[in-house]
């Protein structure tokens, strides 16, 4: 595996390289802290791509009375993870809501190979289901 557009970063007694590969032409992160002696990879956003790809398959499945958002994805090594929320008529039954989420889960995993899915089902009418739509982890008590 050939690394390109290579980058190296110093800051604080912490080095590091942000680099693109030949297999894998999203940017990575890894960094070194003198008194960690194991390499740390740092988990960046999907692809654009990946991520039109789980936008298309969201929008297959938004019908009538049914949203999604709270959009987030990450990768790790090998592993990608995608989460959104899920919002449906209140009315739905539970056995309801998640056949609609298993089926969302699937199609996107279909999409992405090694892809772990997380949904969040809501009720579309609850004002607070709405609340964390542009969710950050900046700015948030956790975060």
């Amino acid at each position: 595996m050939r690394k390109h557009g290579m980058h190296a970063i110093k800051s604080s007694g912490i080095s590091g390289r942000l680099y693109t590969t030949t297999a894998s032409p999203r940017w990575q992160l890894k960094f070194y802290h003198p008194g960690i002696r194991k390499r740390q990879r740092v988990s960046l956003g999907t692809e654009s791509l990946e991520l039109a790809k789980v936008k298309a398959v969201l929008d297959t499945h938004t019908q009538e009375g049914v949203a999604f958002h709270a959009l987030r994805t990450r990768q790790a090594g090998s592993r990608r993870f995608v989460s959104c929320h899920v919002l449906v008529p209140g009315g739905w039954t539970v056995q309801q809501g998640h056949d609609f989420c298993e089926e969302v889960e699937a199609r996107i995993t279909a999409e992405l190979p090694r892809c772990h899915c997380f949904t969040h089902l809501e009720p579309i009418e609850d004002p607070r289901s709405w609340d964390d739509e542009h969710f950050s982890w900046e700015g948030s008590p956790r975060g």
